[in-house]
């Protein structure tokens, strides 16, 4: 059975891998809770990880920077940053048995240039925008 600290190194390694790679560290037991909503479950994790990848902007995943990571027992904790899109985020887990068993995460985004945020519009509110994912009512 892979430790909390295997799994959290997976995890991030699978953000640059690709969907199923992600999906990988989570059971059908698993909660991820976020900004947006609370996911439960492989199908709505699913739906959630797509809206989330597909809405990141190009260049995102080589910005992707580890600034803090503390594992305990059962814990892991991020800080990260993907320069200039988010100069802030964080993710806490919680794994047992080798997987994902619940984790939230956040972001902070802001366009600081108002002649870049109109260019980029499309993008900024794509990388933001994960409400597609598919909640219970």
């Amino acid at each position: 059975m892979k430790t909390t600290q295997q799994v959290l190194d997976h995890h991030l390694q699978a953000l640059g891998e690709g969907l199923e790679s992600i999906l990988s560290d989570y059971e059908d037991i698993s909660c991820v809770i976020s900004q947006q909503g609370t996911y439960h479950g492989m199908g709505e994790i699913k739906d959630f990880f797509t809206a989330f990848v597909g809405g990141l902007p190009d260049g995102f995943i080589d910005a992707f920077k580890v600034t803090k990571k503390e594992v305990d027992g059962e814990v892991a904790y991020i800080t990260w940053e993907a320069k200039p899109w988010f100069p802030l985020g964080t993710d806490t887990f919680i794994i047992k048995n080798g997987k994902i068993n619940y984790q939230t995460l956040a972001a902070y985004t802001q366009l600081s240039d108002p002649a870049t945020e109109l260019s980029n519009k499309q993008n900024h509110t794509q990388s933001l925008d994960y409400t597609q994912a598919k909640r219970p009512d």
